[in-house]
């Protein structure tokens, strides 16, 4: 809803697509806890993105790729360059709910 107010809010569109992305990765992770064991603590976003690879449900680079768009939808990271600030927020939107599919699909197998 963020994106389509007027005026748009770009901050809480990407916020919101973040929380979302943090979530999921933390639910798998607890749920692969419970099969693979270890410890992390779900509060911290490098040590769930750990605990995925560690588990191996995802390699160093994938890890580094969710972390990098993790990085790029955080406030601040979407300042636009030669692209509008929705252009860069979409942009933002659809690399986090692609990641999302990727880590969904990676624990669903």
């Amino acid at each position: 809803m963020a994106f389509r107010q007027v005026p748009p809010n770009y901050n809480a569109c990407l916020s919101n697509v973040r929380a979302a992305l943090q979530t999921l990765a933390t639910e798998i992770a607890l749920a692969r806890q419970q099969t693979k064991g270890g410890s992390f603590q779900a509060t911290k976003w490098g040590q769930v993105l750990d605990y995925l690879r560690t588990s191996a449900l995802i390699t160093q680079a994938d890890e580094d790729l969710v972390g990098s768009v993790y990085t790029f939808i955080s406030p601040g990271a979407h300042t636009p360059v030669g692209l509008s600030q929705e252009e860069m927020v979409r942009l933002g939107r659809g690399m986090a709910v692609s990641t999302c599919y990727f880590l969904a699909k990676l624990h669903n197998g």
